[in-house]
């Protein structure tokens, strides 16, 4: 019998694997842990760039918005005073 086998000294090849195991079964959910972490920032990223065009987008068309009514308001003025 060899001292792996023997029932005094416990088998070091399961333990071994068991360990190479569970590093490896550790070492996939960190992999899914960061692609998941990754994934949710770029998507907060995209939302956030997203909602930034839209605001800007907004402004844009407030200030459009603004200056026809003062155009018109200038105009209704000019001929009012006719």
């Amino acid at each position: 019998m060899s001292i792996l086998s023997d029932s005094t000294h416990p088998p070091l090849f399961p333990a071994r694997r068991q360990a190479v195991y569970l590093i490896g079964r550790l070492g996939a959910a960190l992999c899914d842990w960061a692609q998941r972490t990754a994934a949710a920032h770029e998507f907060r990223l995209t939302t956030e760039r997203e909602r930034a065009v839209r605001a800007l987008e907004l402004r844009r068309e407030l200030a459009e918005a603004d200056f026809q009514r003062a155009m018109v308001l200038s105009y209704l003025r000019a001929s009012h005073l006719r």
